[in-house]
């Protein structure tokens, strides 16, 4: 799961990039913005789930697979988020600040994910060993994420069908989650 949200948080990134550029025809002195933008948006979901996770126990798997199922929603709605401040960029100047949500919403549904993933794993290993394998997980899903999306998903396929692939990769992972919890439950 934490690999496929990588990949997620990753590609969505260069997508909103790339939509950025198109619709506002700049992006050189917004790239900044965009990226720290981005990992405000991973650090307010880490900080948002440890206050939701803290001391507390529960089957947390559940909310991980409704995240995932969640990161699904944001990659498929993301194209037609993205036609509407296009159709309404001419109008309303200031709507490019509106598209810096859509930049923070990417961050913070990834960002959700590591101190949630991180619970679940705790329990089963040491700390280190915890930490370790969710941020190479996550290194390898964001590297092949950026890879893959900058050089053939959105040059080859478009946004739209860019953005459908990754949304059925995590859906992919949903699946798996969910199995696993009727595994679990018989």
């Amino acid at each position: 799961a934490i690999g496929t949200t990588g990949f997620a948080g990753m590609a969505l990134e260069i997508i909103l990039l790339f939509a950025y550029q198109n619709i506002y025809g700049h992006l050189y002195y917004k790239v900044g913005l965009i990226v720290a933008l981005f990992m405000l948006g991973l650090s307010l979901g880490g900080w948002v789930m440890n206050r939701l996770i803290a001391g507390r126990e529960r089957n947390w798997i559940i909310l991980l697979t409704i995240l995932e199922f969640t990161v699904v929603l944001y990659a498929t709605s993301l194209p037609f988020l993205i036609a509407t401040f296009s159709s309404f960029s001419a109008v309303f100047i200031k709507l490019e600040y509106l598209f810096m949500v859509l930049v923070v919403g990417a961050g913070w549904l990834t960002g959700l994910q590591f101190p949630l993933v991180s619970k679940i794993l705790i329990n089963r290993d040491d700390v280190g060993a915890v930490a370790g394998w969710v941020d190479s997980f996550d290194h390898l899903g964001a590297s092949c994420g950026a890879l893959l999306t900058g050089t053939v998903l959105v040059p080859l396929l478009g946004t739209q069908q860019s953005c459908i692939i990754i949304g059925i990769l995590n859906c992919m992972s949903g699946i798996l989650l969910l199995t696993y919890l009727v595994q679990k439950a018989r």
